[in-house]
């Protein structure tokens, strides 16, 4: 599984998607451990790493579809503010629930409004 040249492919829409586990449809997000699996060979994936079996996944094909929704970078700078507020309170030693994205989505709008531009 390892990749010594980035090789890239093209979607449906020309989009140019890296050949890598972190594009595969294969990897497999393990919710508990939060760690990232490849579900054919049930190992760790490593981001830039590359197999025989690599195939798109389903996000790398809809994008440039015009279906996507571009966020508003104060949406992104919120939600990083919100993890990193997590973060040190749990350095802190403090007991912290950790927010859903979804949460934290709502909680934006509620103040500021759509998380997306409307282009």
């Amino acid at each position: 599984m390892n990749m010594k040249t980035k090789v890239t492919v093209e979607n449906g829409y020309g989009i140019s998607v890296m050949k890598a586990c972190m594009t595969c449809a294969n990897k497999d997000c393990l919710r508990l451990s939060k760690s990232r699996m490849c579900a054919l060979h049930r190992k760790r994936v490593s981001r830039y790493g590359l197999c025989d079996q690599w195939k798109m996944n389903p996000q790398m094909k809809a994008a440039g579809s015009g279906e996507g929704r571009v966020k508003r970078v104060e949406y992104l700078r919120y939600v990083m503010r919100v993890r990193q507020q997590e973060s040190m309170a749990r350095q802190r030693g403090l007991t912290v629930v950790h927010r859903s994205i979804e949460t934290i989505r709502e909680m934006y709008e509620k103040t500021f409004g759509s998380v997306y531009i409307n282009l």
